[in-house]
């Protein structure tokens, strides 16, 4: 998009190429206050003219926009879905009621979470229904993970459904929490629609495992698990929406081609990082951001691929206001257990330094 100093520069060669006396004009003359004012002008529609084009079209769209261009093909944005589970409750003042409502946070404050409904706690421990307060996948948490309640602090919060019988660690994480579709993985899936509106194609059959509810990832491996067949590897583990992608598959694949669906086998990788940094003050916006570029390249990993720690790193480095970084854990390349296996992001733990 031209500039005000672009529009001015083209006035200029405009006047010099017809030898126009007024093309000698000094920053401080009146034909110079005339033709910025004009210059700003034009820059301005240019801008306007140029959101609503890029409005138009699905491959510029953004937000609204492209919520707008996406019913034209009968497409909605997938909505984030909260992440829920339980969480063990004991008292250390004797009984106590826990209000329905009551907000949860983790030790760093970056995740916050509601009791679903009331409970007692008495001698024994309590288990309560919770969920997130805002949609994501980084707001599940592993089972044993403690969270805080400034209102009640003298009752103990941590994740789980039951206590192991033997180790009497906590059982069962918060798990289901899905982001919201963002503008570049929505377009994506657009523009896969409109390629596979002839259907047939392995496009189509990706097409349409990802306009189910549930699914946002798909993986498509051809000649897998031998030659002649394609294996659709999703990201849930839920029988019906597994069901409802051989259903898919069967009404968009071409005749004669044997497509299987699997789950994807996750590994779980636990990630420890110390981080040195250069205002404390700052430390909020540092640790979001961390959490916010290593979750993003999980979310982004193909099947069988590894773990480097010195990629990791040189992605926590690129991070402003972090002056060294070191990954503790893991120490090595780590791959997926499985060929077609998938590695995903189980655990973050960020301790500071200054």
């Amino acid at each position: 998009m031209r500039t005000v100093n672009d529009i001015i520069l083209s006035a200029k060669n405009a006047l010099l190429r017809i030898n126009s006396p007024l093309a000698n004009f000094s920053r401080y003359s009146n034909i110079y206050a005339i033709l910025r004012s004009v210059a700003t002008l034009i820059s301005e529609q240019d801008f306007k003219i140029k959101t609503n084009r890029d409005a138009f079209y699905v491959f510029s769209a953004v937000g609204e926009d492209l919520d707008l261009r996406a019913l034209d093909y009968g497409l909605t944005r997938k909505q984030g879905v909260l992440a829920t589970g339980f969480v063990l409750v004991e008292s250390s003042v004797g009984n106590a009621n826990v209000p329905a409502g009551l907000i949860l946070s983790t030790a760093d404050s970056a995740f916050q979470y509601e009791v679903v409904s009331e409970g007692f706690v008495g001698a024994s421990e309590t288990t309560l229904n919770i969920r997130a307060l805002v949609k994501g996948v980084t707001s599940n948490l592993p089972a044993g993970t403690r969270l805080y309640s400034s209102f009640m602090p003298s009752l103990k919060f941590t994740v789980g459904q039951y206590r192991n019988n033997l180790t009497r660690g906590a059982e069962g994480p918060l798990t289901g929490g899905l982001d919201p579709e963002d503008d570049d993985r929505f377009k994506d899936r657009i523009l896969r629609n409109l390629q596979s509106i002839g259907k047939g194609s392995v496009t189509s059959v990706e097409a349409s495992l990802l306009a189910i509810p549930g699914i946002n990832k798909v993986f498509i491996k051809e000649s897998y698990p031998a030659s002649g067949y394609i294996t659709a590897f999703i990201n849930s583990q839920d029988t019906r929406i597994i069901e409802a992608a051989q259903i898919a598959i069967q009404i968009n694949k071409c005749a004669g081609i044997s497509f299987l669906v699997e789950s994807v086998e996750t590994t779980p990788v636990n990630i420890n990082v110390l981080l040195k940094i250069k205002d404390f003050n700052d430390s909020a916006r540092v640790t979001s951001q961390v959490r916010n570029i290593l979750t993003n390249y999980f979310n982004d990993m193909q099947l069988g691929q590894g773990v480097d720690p010195l990629t990791l790193n040189a992605l926590v480095l690129s991070i402003p206001g972090i002056s060294d970084s070191q990954i503790l854990f893991p120490t090595s390349f780590i791959a997926p257990v499985q060929q077609a296996g998938l590695l995903t992001l189980s655990n973050l733990n960020i301790t500071l330094q200054q």
